[in-house]
């Protein structure tokens, strides 16, 4: 196998697998019930900031013109119960999902250091150390990020486009409507950009596991550099990685 260089891309054009998405959901089984607790409470806080243009309502057409002082009193604390309720809920949100990312990140890891260990010598003598340190380090928080924040937010957001779809059509069939004309259009935009975006995320995980395995190389070697009188060159070089 050719030895990969620091400025030579890595190859990262494989398809989706529906095999390891099964087997990255494998590392949020231990931590489903506070995904499920999670999810409830986010469905719960945007089941209730459904209600905060329904209460603006009512005391746009009913209270104000009545000059109800006390109509107006009650509602708006009901109203800053519901904004209690929602930051608490938020925050217990963050909480969560803090935790079980923290708690992928050190399972993932752990197998990935368990499995550098039984790999040959000729994985470490074809490919820089940057290179593997990127793979342990930024692709696992990216994989942390979309097991704990992702599948909560997604959930979280397609129940409130339920739910606000559910409001409007209470409320005024015909307008909602209207309001939907555009769906289609952007969920054609969405799949056509959305190949696009994946070729561009491979682009800039290739620079960016190049730039830094040029930083570690550099860091590892500076007394070499130093002695060859290389620190220019080294330079140039950088300067050269982070402008691509």
């Amino acid at each position: 196998m050719a030895r990969n260089k620091i400025e030579i891309d890595e190859t990262l054009d494989s398809e989706f697998n529906l095999a390891h998405l099964r087997r990255l959901m494998g590392y949020i089984g231990r931590y489903r019930r506070t995904m499920a607790a999670t999810i409830v409470i986010m469905l719960v806080c945007a089941a209730l900031g459904m209600l905060t243009p329904v209460i603006l309502k009512q005391i746009i057409d009913v209270y104000i013109p009545a000059r109800d002082i006390g109509g107006i009193i009650k509602i708006s604390i009901l109203f800053m119960l519901i904004s209690l309720i929602i930051v608490s809920g938020l925050r217990i949100k963050i909480t969560l999902t803090s935790r079980v990312g923290q708690g992928i990140i050190h399972r993932i890891r752990t197998d990935i250091f368990s499995h550098l260990q039984e790999l040959p010598f000729a994985y470490y003598d074809d490919r820089p150390h940057g290179k593997i340190m990127v793979r342990v380090v930024n692709y696992v928080n990216s994989l942390s990020d979309l097991l704990s924040n992702g599948i909560v937010n997604t959930v979280t957001e397609l129940c409130s486009l339920f739910f606000i779809i559910g409001f409007m059509l209470m409320y005024d069939v015909r307008l909602t409507l209207v309001c939907l004309i555009g769906l289609p259009i952007l969920i054609t935009v969405v799949f056509f950009i959305k190949t696009r975006q994946r070729r561009a995320w491979q682009i800039l995980s290739n620079k960016t596991s190049n730039l830094n395995a040029y930083i570690a190389e550099s860091m590892n070697g500076i007394r070499v550099a130093q002695s060859f009188v290389r620190e220019e060159e080294n330079i140039r070089i950088f300067n050269t990685l982070s402008s691509n």
